[in-house]
């Protein structure tokens, strides 16, 4: 027997912008559960509306399988004594065991492990009904929504996003046993809060959910509310000629918003369209959740608008001339502020940054600008960018800030760094430093695009590295989902826009110039414990940006090996995509064998010395393998070098793609060179005896295979690498 499982929570109204999360996390938790919970089933939904998170399984099993569990009890010889299970009888410890699992004695058995002989008991643990499991599943699936800021309400110790007011668990048309909060589940659930006011709908069976839904005005898929809003935002931009400038993040809030959309259309005084664009998009976007047309030709702007009520057509006419008189306000606030705005040169803002904090106790945004131009500037130069372009740099770093002193920026905090473009082209500044200012606040979330120029990106990487040191010297660390400076999504972006670049800028070399400033405001100086910190921080983004790509996770260990030492992202992500190419190559099993040959012995030195002694070597397979290592030494770094050389050509005419395919192939040929030695690394081990009695020549031979194990990590620590084939059976044997 098959039925349908329906878990629905209400509450008070959940925001929107949390609401994907929730759902997502609620999604991959229910799937998790059903499957752990020896249920049967065919399919499982997620719903929700503002007021309600929902969970629907379609045919699920009415029972579990009974479940046959092996338990493991006491060896043998504790169980029967010194004559075993053929010839003894049980010992108090052997009955003991029988009775605590519940069996006869005569079925207890004996089993080899690998600790010895043990006596085991085999019994069947009968399978619960459906609704039993359920409840159960149910409460577990509750408390396990993760949220920043839970609420705790009335009497009660339980927190969830908001207060719950009622639950509706069905296992088909038999309510299931379970209570959250004081808050009983029964069938009963509510409609829409206006369209279906006062409204309490029975829930008679699962099966008829979204039907019963249907019937009081909600909506409970969010899909069909984002489907419904977006052929309606379309629809009625048609009409007006234009077509709705539309992202999925404003989808989604807006779906998040309402329980039963209904669009419309409404318009403003086209004298408002003489404002940047970006000002109105904004406006109508994140303060008023309208959706933005354009023409359909040359996408500019229409003075027309899309809203989204939350309800039905009744009255629609009053609904639209509210929207707009709202909307009409907020542009003329906005017009105010930019015709304010443009009385002064952006150049004139940055002694204002004076008076606005970057961190307390750590100084203003002004000092943060002069460290911005600093820095940038050293950046540059160790790119080796072109030299003329200097004075760009210092004035894109200088003016980055300058926009957070205006009016328009600080009613409309969207707009920093496309305002500031704005205001610089209209205070004269050149096109390239406006961009740049716009740019470097890029990536601004998941999904945006990066800084697309040296000026922009330059800046970018200056004051996001500016940011992360300066909050760490401060004490200030993301925890678990805490980051309110948002401090994972710069390091990603710095990541990202090196990646992007294939800027060759180790952070490990750059950290100690970032750091030092802020010497002045800290309390205790530990420079050293501070760099060491941003870099540990940085390697999970770094291993995230190079598993996006599909790269092995043994891979990405075995490149990002150095990274607390180098930092350097553009060498480790190269590594990385060479070793990932080589490994799925035929010469990777000459590499693999030799290295774990090596290693196997180069471990057991009594000291760390990688300098043999040449005047030591009693067999000719000793001077042969030095003098392979010595060339293969001089060979890998010209490889590297020439590499790196072209990497930074490209890098520096803005082909990063090309800058990073040349270290790409650098690293590769390194591995070439490298897996070659494997003949005269063989000859080696089968003519001389390494571990020989003389602690002198023992010491030398193993101080040459340290050498050359030094050697084989020039492309990475290949000892991360999960080596199958002859190189495994080697590594065992060693």
């Amino acid at each position: 027997m098959k039925e349908d499982f329906l878990l629905e929570v209400g509450t008070e109204e959940i925001p929107a912008g949390i609401m994907p999360g929730i759902l997502a996390g609620l999604e991959r938790k229910a799937g998790e559960l059903l499957e752990a919970s020896r249920l049967t089933y065919d399919d499982v939904h997620v719903l929700g509306t503002p007021r309600r998170l929902a969970v629907l399984a379609e045919g699920v099993g009415g029972r579990q399988p009974d479940e046959t569990v092996e338990v493991k009890g006491p060896s043998e010889k504790a169980a029967y004594g010194e004559g075993g299970r053929e010839g003894g009888r049980l010992t108090r410890a052997g009955e003991g065991f029988a009775r605590g699992q519940g069996v006869d004695p005569d079925d207890l058995f004996v089993r080899d492990t690998q600790a010895g002989r043990y006596v085991f008991a085999r019994r069947i643990n009968p399978g619960r009904s459906a609704p039993e499991v359920l409840a159960q599943l149910s409460v577990t699936l509750i408390t396990s929504v993760e949220v920043e800021r839970p609420m705790r309400w009335g009497s009660h110790d339980f927190r969830f996003i908001r207060p719950i007011r009622w639950i509706v668990a069905l296992y088909g048309d038999e309510v299931l046993d379970l209570e959250i909060a004081g808050v009983r589940a029964g069938r009963t659930t509510r409609g829409h809060r206006f369209l279906a006011a006062g409204e309490m709908p029975t829930v008679f069976r699962a099966s008829t959910y979204r039907e019963v839904m249907e019937r009081v005005w909600v909506m409970v898929d969010p899909a069909e509310r984002r489907r419904v809003i977006a052929e309606g935002a379309a629809r009625e931009a048609a009409r007006r000629g234009g077509w709705p400038v539309l992202d999925d993040e404003l989808l989604d809030e807006i779906a998040h918003l309402v329980e039963y959309p209904t669009v419309l259309a409404g318009s403003f005084s086209r004298e408002f369209l003489n404002l940047p664009a970006p000002v109105l998009v904004t406006t109508m976007r994140h303060h008023q959740r309208y959706i933005p047309v354009a023409e359909a030709q040359d996408g500019k702007l229409l003075p027309v608008f899309i809203a989204v009520r939350n309800g039905g057509e009744e009255g629609l006419d009053l609904v639209r001339s509210g929207n707009e008189k709202v909307l009409q306000a907020r542009l003329a606030d906005a017009r105010f502020f930019y015709e304010e705005d443009r009385k002064r040169p952006l150049a004139e803002r940055v002694e204002e940054l004076d008076g606005i904090l970057f961190l307390e106790n750590f100084g203003t945004l002004r000092d943060k600008a002069g460290r911005l131009v600093e820095l940038a500037t050293h950046v540059w130069k160790v790119l080796g960018l072109p030299e003329p372009d200097l004075p760009r740099v210092e004035r894109a770093a200088r003016l980055a800030k300058a926009d957070l002193a205006t009016r328009m920026v600080y009613e409309l905090t969207e707009l920093q760094g496309v305002m500031g473009r704005e205001y610089a082209l209209l205070s004269g500044e050149e096109p390239e430093v406006a961009e740049a200012i716009a740019e470097h606040y890029r990536p601004r979330h998941a999904g945006d695009g990066l800084p697309g120029s040296h000026l922009g990106r330059v800046v970018s990487l200056a004051d996001k590295l500016d940011t992360i040191a300066g909050c760490f010297a401060a004490g200030i660390e993301p925890t678990g989902s805490h980051d309110p400076h948002g401090l994972r999504r710069q390091a990603a972006g710095v990541a990202a826009t090196v990646a992007d670049a294939g800027y060759l800028i180790p952070l490990g070399l750059l950290l100690p110039r970032v750091i030092e400033p802020f010497r002045a405001y800290a309390g205790t100086w530990d420079p050293e414990g501070l760099k060491a910190a941003v870099l540990t921080f940085f390697l999970p983004r770094v291993r995230g940006l190079l598993g996006e790509e599909g790269l092995a996770y043994d891979v990405i260990d075995a490149a990002a090996a150095d990274w607390g030492r180098e930092g350097d992202l553009a060498r480790t992500l190269a590594r990385a995509r060479a070793l990932q190419a080589f490994k799925a190559s035929g010469p990777f099993e000459h590499l693999a064998a030799t290295y774990v040959r090596v290693t196997g012995l180069a471990g057991r030195a009594a000291s760390g010395e990688t300098v043999p002694r040449p005047n030591l070597f009693g067999e000719e397979a000793e001077s042969d393998l030095y003098q392979a290592c010595l060339a293969a030494q001089e060979r890998v770094g010209i490889a590297l070098e020439a590499a790196e050389s072209r990497a930074r050509r490209a890098s520096a005419a803005g082909r990063g793609a090309e800058a990073m395919a040349a270290l790409v192939e650098g690293f590769h040929q390194i591995l070439s060179e490298l897996s070659a030695l494997r003949p005269v690394v063989d000859r080696f081990f089968d003519r001389v005896l390494v571990m020989t009695e003389d602690e002198t020549l023992r010491e030398n031979r193993l101080a040459l295979l340290r050498a050359v194990a030094s050697l084989l990590g020039a492309a990475g620590d290949l000892s991360r690498l999960v080596i199958e084939g002859e190189g495994a059976e080697r590594r065992k044997e060693s």
